[in-house]
C-alpha cells in the first residue's frame, strides 16, 4: 500500500486567499470582455467618421475637385461677369461644395432677375439659367429707375448701366395708377419692339387726355392709349407703307375697321383744326383705308356755317363705311327748318279731312235688277 506524503497532499488544496483571487480574476476578464464587446460599435463609428474625414480631406487636396467652368444663359441685359459675381462661384470654388439652392437664393436678390435655376453637370461644370424681368423703360426721380412689366421699379445700378441703350426713356406718368396702366399696356409688347422705342411721353388730345406719344428710334411717331398699345408690334409693317414718313401712326382698337391709320402729327397740324368722327367710347372711326374720318359741316348759301336751333354747326352724316351721306336738297330743307335738331327731320304730310259742306257723291252700288 502506498502511503501519501502528507506534504504533497497539503500542496494540492488551495488556500482560502488564492480561491478568492481566482474568482475576482475571472470576473475581471468577463468585465473586460463585455467592455470590449460594448465598445466595438463606437470603434466602428469612430473608424467610419475617420475614414470619411480622410476621404473629404483627400478630395479637397486633389487638384481636380474645383469648378472647371461656369455656364450662364438666359441673360439679356445683365452681364455674365455680374451674374458670376452674384453667384459667388469662382475657379477656386469646390464643385461638390456648391449648393444649388444657396446659389439661386443669392442671384434672386437681384431685382432684375425673375427666376433662376442652378445645376451641377458632368465635368465639374456649374450651369446657371436665369430669366430677366421684362423692362419697359427707365425714368428719373432723384436717380434713374427701371420700370418693369409687372409694375415694379428698381434703381438703375452701374453694373448694368448699358440697359438704358436698349429701353426707352419714360417722361410723365407720375401718378401710381398711370404707372400701373403704362406697365400693363406694354406687358404685351414684344421685347424686340421695346428696343426700337426711343422715348415714351405722356400726351393729350382733344378726344383723349391720356395718350402715349411714342418716339421710335427711326424717327417715326406712334400714338396710342393704354388699351391699344400692343398694336405697336406691327409698327414696322405700318411704317413701310407710309407715303409720308413724317406723319404719325395712330393706333385704334381691334373693333375698328383697321388696327391703325396715318395722319399728320397733331403738333404739326397748324393749317386748320380737324375734328374726327368718334364712336360712343370716344375712339376715332376710320375708313377702309385706315384713315381717320374728318367731320365736315354744312354751310348756307352765303358760305357761313349752317346752325341748328341751338346755334351748333350741322354735321354731314356718314354711313357705316365712313362715307358721307350728303343731303342733295340741304338748302331747301334748311330754309324750311327741317334741320332745327341738327339732323334732317321732314315732318309728315297731314292727312286730308273730308269737307262737310261738300255735296254727297252718288251711290255707285248697282241695283239688284241691274245685275246680269
Amino acid at each position: 500500500m502506498d502511503v501519501l506524503d502528507e506534504k504533497d497532499d497539503l500542496l494540492d488544496v488551495p488556500a482560502f486567499g488564492e480561491d478568492v483571487e481566482k474568482i475576482f480574476s475571472v470576473k475581471r476578464e468577463k468585465r473586460n470582455r463585455n467592455d470590449y464587446i460594448d465598445s466595438q460599435p463606437k470603434l466602428i463609428r469612430l473608424a467610419a467618421v475617420f475614414c470619411i474625414a480622410l476621404l473629404i480631406a483627400a478630395y479637397f487636396l486633389m487638384p481636380g475637385n474645383k469648378v472647371y467652368a461656369l455656364s450662364i444663359s438666359g441673360n439679356r441685359s445683365l452681364p455674365k461677369k455680374y451674374i458670376e459675381e452674384l453667384s459667388g462661384i469662382t475657379n477656386d470654388s469646390y464643385f461638390y461644395g456648391t449648393v444649388p439652392m444657396l446659389v439661386e437664393k443669392k442671384i434672386m436678390e437681384e431685382p432684375l432677375v425673375e427666376s433662376c435655376k442652378v445645376r451641377l453637370q458632368k465635368g465639374n461644370v456649374v450651369r446657371i439659367e436665369i430669366t430677366e424681368k421684362k423692362t419697359i423703360g427707365y425714368r428719373y426721380y432723384d436717380d434713374a429707375y427701371l420700370l418693369f412689366a409687372d409694375g415694379s421699379e428698381s434703381k438703375l445700378k452701374s453694373e448694368y448701366l448699358g440697359i438704358i441703350a436698349e429701353v426707352p426713356l419714360i417722361v410723365g406718368f407720375d401718378e401710381d395708377e398711370q404707372t400701373r396702366l403704362l406697365a400693363k399696356a406694354f406687358s404685351t409688347v414684344d421685347r424686340e419692339m421695346i428696343q426700337e422705342i426711343a422715348e415714351i411721353t405722356q400726351y393729350a388730345l382733344p378726344y383723349d387726355s391720356e395718350i402715349m406719344k411714342i418716339l421710335m428710334r427711326n424717327g417715326g411717331y406712334f400714338i396710342a392709349n393704354y388699351y391699344n398699345a400692343d398694336v405697336i408690334n406691327h409698327y414696322n409693317a405700318f411704317y413701310d407703307k407710309l407715303s409720308h414718313k413724317d406723319w404719325c401712326i395712330f393706333a385704334v382698337d381691334a373693333s375698328q375697321y383697321a388696327d391703325a391709320y396715318s395722319h399728320i402729327c397733331p403738333w404739326d397740324d397748324t393749317a386748320e383744326e380737324r375734328e374726327y368722327w368718334t364712336d360712343e367710347k370716344g375712339r376715332i372711326i376710320v375708313n377702309e383705308y385706315g384713315d381717320g374720318i374728318v367731320k365736315h359741316y354744312y354751310t348756307d348759301l352765303a358760305g357761313e356755317p349752317a346752325l341748328d336751333e341751338h346755334g351748333k354747326r350741322i354735321p354731314i352724316p356718314i354711313d357705316e363705311n365712313g362715307h358721307e351721306i350728303k343731303d342733295a336738297d340741304f338748302q331747301d330743307h334748311y330754309e324750311k327748318g327741317y334741320y332745327k335738331t341738327g339732323v334732317l327731320v321732314i315732318p309728315e304730310e297731314p292727312e286730308e279731312t273730308p269737307d262737310p259742306e261738300a255735296s254727297p257723291q252718288p251711290e255707285t252700288t248697282p241695283k239688284p235688277d241691274d245685275i246680269g
